[in-house]
């Protein structure tokens, strides 16, 4: 079978700041919830940190705003207006952050992606009664989130997605290499039970810490498990050394990560290390959404020609597709009770560029993750090759969806 490929578009995640420069000096929260005025999101996100930035999102969520500005007219004739504050994934600074962002009122948050919203901040929005529209959630907390709407799965998706191909292509043994801090130790462990429950027959976590300044050891230990494939959780930053250490370890099996660090500075800098390497996306241009690949390289390129398409501008750029869906289904004054209302009504959604939203496809464990898939893809000369599958056992089979002739993976199965 022929493989369909796209062509690399990567960028380097700008480092960003705390704040708040979408902002009038009168506010745009009164305006917002008085039907009048610009209509503003609140988007809560790490940027300035060293393991995880989304300066790309924060990027992406504002060339989306001048779309909908320039050439839509807005929403009724009312401006969209993105409100983003830096968390830097500091809990301290993500509660400021919630603060200043609520104060301004926003009749929704978008994007929302952060070290700490789950356990610090997200009580604080459903307090508010706040919705999010498009997220990328990280912990359990945003996954059973009943006013969290995203369209893809995040890292709920990214990882057991992994581990779904790499057991439908009969590996047995598997090494799973992750930071050690809470939320990774908790992925890691998921992972650990999902692989038991695939069938697998060994898994063995292996960690490292904050700004580990050699990985040579850790990719030693690694290479003595004698794994039949790696699933790493690592971040641009960390990823070309990572790599480069598994390389010279001699780890010869399939090395899998996310999308997080197919960017242009760890594909270009890596000493081809990252050759062959399998990164799980939620959302590919090959999967037959021609319009929506048009629609989606027109606003970035006019409205954000600094920034190469990446997973994390594709991703984001679903989330204000799918904002802009609930916004313009709202018949009557928006504000955050009219946009919860209408969210509750879309929870089924075609997607953008993504596997689409259904209700129907949450699993009981993540109720606000409608759309649980990923497609994997290896790096190959320059370019992203979809894999396939052929054969899927029996067990692996409810996990598995075709589309366009591209699988999509997802490491729960559906409550109902």
């Amino acid at each position: 079978m022929k493989h369909k490929t796209f062509r690399t578009r990567v960028a380097l995640a700008a480092a960003g700041l705390l704040t708040m420069s979408a902002l009038t000096a009168c506010g745009g929260g009164a305006a917002s919830a008085s039907g009048s005025g610009p209509i503003v999101l609140g988007s809560l996100l790490t940027i300035d940190n060293p393991f995880w930035s989304n300066a790309d999102v924060k990027a992406t969520s504002e060339a989306w705003e001048k779309y909908i500005n320039k050439e839509l007219g807005g929403i009724n004739g009312r401006e969209v207006k993105v409100v983003t504050c830096d968390d830097k994934g500091d809990s301290a600074a993500g509660t400021t952050c919630a603060n200043n962002l609520l104060a301004e009122e926003p009749v929704a948050f978008v994007n929302n992606a952060s070290l700490v919203v789950g356990q610090v901040v997200l009580p604080q929005f459903t307090q508010a009664k706040v919705a999010t529209l498009g997220a990328w959630p990280i912990s359990q907390q945003e996954n059973e989130n009943p006013l969290l709407f995203p369209t893809t799965s995040g890292a709920s998706g990214t990882y057991p997605g992994l581990a779904v191909y790499l057991r439908s292509i009969g590996v047995e043994n598997v090494a799973l290499v992750f930071e050690d801090n809470g939320a990774a130790n908790a992925v890691a462990k998921s992972l650990a039970d999902l692989w038991e429950t695939l069938g697998g027959k060994k898994s063995s976590i292996f960690s490292y810490g904050l700004r580990t300044p050699d990985f040579t050891p850790l990719a030693s230990q690694v290479a003595a498990s004698k794994p039949e494939a790696v699933i790493a959780g690592i971040g641009a930053g960390d990823a070309v050394r990572v790599l480069k250490a598994f390389k010279a370890a001699g780890v010869d099996v399939p090395i899998t990560t996310t999308q997080t660090p197919a960017v242009k500075t760890v594909l270009e800098s890596s000493g081809g290390a990252a050759e062959g390497v399998y990164f799980s996306f939620v959302c590919s241009p090959t999967s037959g959404n021609g319009k929506d690949a048009e629609l989606y390289e027109h606003v970035m390129k006019t409205y954000a020609p600094d920034r190469e398409l990446t997973g994390q501008t594709c991703a984001a750029s679903s989330g204000m597709q799918y904002a802009l869906s609930v916004l313009q289904g709202i018949k009557g004054d928006i504000t955050k009770e009219s946009v919860l209302a209408q969210a509750q009504k879309s929870t089924d959604w075609p997607g953008f560029m993504t596997h689409p939203m259904e209700s129907g496809a949450a699993a009981k464990e993540a109720p606000a993750i409608r759309n649980p898939y990923v497609t994997v893809a290896q790096y190959k000369k320059g370019e992203f090759v979809p894999v396939t599958v052929d054969g899927v056992p029996a067990n692996l089979k409810p996990y598995v969806n075709v589309r366009d002739g591209i699988p999509w993976f997802r490491g729960t199965l559906p409550a109902s």
